[in-house]
């Protein structure tokens, strides 16, 4: 059963992914609420560069993915860096549409303007790793990024009435999700050194924990569009 889940996590993820964007378009189209919209889209737009990133897989078996062969796109670290960056700009803008509070916006601008620096940085410092491997340094101030915004929205709701309804807003499960995810999963870049043949128990590990913590954090996005309710 393990080994099933190991060999296949890359579909089951995308199932999960497939059927959050399904349901946030559905639950976008009945109830019209735009942060649907922006959730659905952004799905669907993960589950596009999922299935892109694939095409390393293909690239000695189909004719024009062999163009791509000992050149930069060989490999699909320039596709995966751009999509980590892009994605917490995303979280970070949904976040900013979120609260409500002055406190809450000035902070989340500013960790905006912090993120934007910091990223132009760290391109600008490692712009020839760019499309030779994951550059590590973007995915940890990423992390901190969402992390911040998370705990920022919780405090917001901690502070107000939201308290008394926070279970029935998707964005609490929405934020609930991003925490576990970006919580659990950091620590495995740290040791991405081993994602190696030579480390066959590592990576075990690692794909059964990315497949938890991805199963995870899109059912609460599920659960989410399904049990909203208008505040």
């Amino acid at each position: 059963m393990i080994e099933y889940l190991i060999k296949h996590s890359g579909l089951i993820i995308m199932f999960f992914e497939f059927i959050a964007a399904l349901l946030g378009t559905l639950f976008f189209l009945k109830n019209k609420v735009s942060l649907f919209k922006s959730i659905a889209l952004f799905l669907w737009f993960t589950l596009i560069i999922e299935i892109l990133g694939k095409y390393t897989l293909y690239i000695d078996d189909l004719s024009f993915l062999k163009l791509l062969k000992d050149t930069v796109f060989e490999r699909n670290f320039w596709l995966y860096n751009f999509y980590g960056i892009f994605q917490v700009f995303f979280h970070l803008l949904v976040f900013l549409s979120i609260v409500k509070a002055k406190n809450s916006l000035r902070t989340l601008k500013f960790l905006l303007a912090l993120f934007t620096i910091a990223t132009a940085t760290i391109l600008v410092i490692n712009h020839e790793y760019y499309f030779v491997k994951y550059i590590n340094d973007n995915f940890y101030a990423g992390s901190f990024t969402i992390l911040v915004c998370v705990f920022v929205y919780f405090y917001e709701i901690l502070n107000s009435d939201k308290i008394l309804s926070f279970y029935k807003s998707f964005t609490f499960y929405y934020s609930v999700g991003l925490l576990v995810w970006w919580l659990v999963f950091p620590p495995l870049v740290i040791y991405y050194d081993y994602y190696t043949p030579y480390y066959p128990e590592f990576i075990k590990v690692k794909r059964i924990i990315l497949l938890l913590v991805n199963i995870f954090m899109y059912s609460c996005f599920i659960f989410g569009f399904v049990w909203h309710k208008e505040q």
